[in-house]
């Protein structure tokens, strides 16, 4: 096709509009058509070859325009479905959106770690999709917490993953094996219990359901029965345990399942009371002055010696 009746056909206009335009007679440019008679000017080529380019260019912005219209529209129409979220639909999400931040992973990173579509997991905590039934599956199994809880359950809490099977200290020596970790933890104010927290493979914890007196309490015949079966179980697997001592704030986190366990244990300091407890160390200059460490040293010595007899 000749340039002037491509410029022509481009803007949808006829020769007689062109030559107009150009400022020249329409005789000239249809002499431009017979190629025996083709006298166009440099100029004239140069000038029709812009107005192609500007033709091309101005698609271009309209294509541009178009799209950021799009755009604005969409964004419009989702922050108007945003408003009409249900209550039950914002607090999966929310909740979803916690268990995230404890585990310190942006979105790309969870869409890995769930195997799927980052424009899936975004929609999702943008409330531009509804989770399904099979996602939220997946996700409370990857993160190893409560699908009840993430459903909205009230009696639930989030990190409330069973990895410990045994009921019993004696029990759990013949499962400890299958746990990446073991942790014998107490606080720092000698008011709580001390127990026992394991971590498997996978870095999610369990904490064990017995409850051991290493402190300000009052030690009737079971209480001094748990007490030496926890000196036991740490005797046993020394290489295995890690005695650990928190402040009042980070037990209490750990002992309520509502954060991961994960970003708090590694506050704890060696606990080297219990270190002292289960060496036997009655006069360890820091710890002897303690009634309760004299009273449970007293215990396990007593039942040490019922032992052997």
């Amino acid at each position: 096709m000749a340039l002037h009746d491509d410029v022509c056909e481009k803007l949808g206009i006829n020769r007689s509009d062109l030559a107009n335009l150009l400022g020249i007679s329409k005789s000239t440019i249809d002499s431009w058509s017979n190629p025996h008679r083709n006298r166009m000017s440099q100029t004239a080529k140069i000038t029709l070859e812009l107005m192609l380019e500007n033709y091309k260019l101005k698609l271009i912005i309209e294509k541009h325009l178009d799209a950021q219209k799009s755009i604005i529209d969409y964004d419009k129409q989702e922050n108007i479905a945003d408003i009409s979220v249900s209550e039950d639909h914002k607090m999966v999400i929310d909740r979803i959106k916690f268990i995230l931040s404890e585990f310190k992973i942006n979105t790309i990173v969870a869409s890995k770690y769930l195997d799927i579509s980052f424009e899936k997991l975004d929609k999702l905590l943008t409330f531009k999709q509804y989770p399904t039934i099979e996602f939220l599956d997946k996700f409370s199994i990857d993160f190893g917490i409560s699908k009840d809880w993430l459903l909205g359950q009230t009696n639930k809490r989030p990190f409330d993953k069973v990895l410990i099977e045994s009921r019993n200290i004696k029990h759990l020596m013949e499962e400890m094996r299958k746990f990446k970790d073991v942790f014998i933890i107490h606080s720092e104010n000698n008011r709580n219990y001390t127990r026992i927290v394991v971590q498997d493979r996978n870095n999610f914890y369990d904490i064990f359901d017995d409850c051991f007196c290493v402190g300000e309490f009052i030690m009737e015949a079971s209480e001094k029965d748990a007490l030496f079966a926890l000196y036991e179980f740490y005797k046993e697997n020394p290489c295995y345990i890690r005695l650990l001592v928190f402040n009042q704030e980070d037990f209490n986190k750990i002992m309520s399942r509502e954060y991961y366990i994960g970003n708090i244990i590694q506050n704890g300091d060696h606990s080297y009371l219990l270190e002292s407890l289960f060496d036997l160390e009655v006069d360890h200059p820091s710890y002897s002055k303690l009634g309760f460490f004299r009273e449970c040293i007293q215990i396990l010595k007593s039942e040490i010696q019922s032992k052997k007899k």
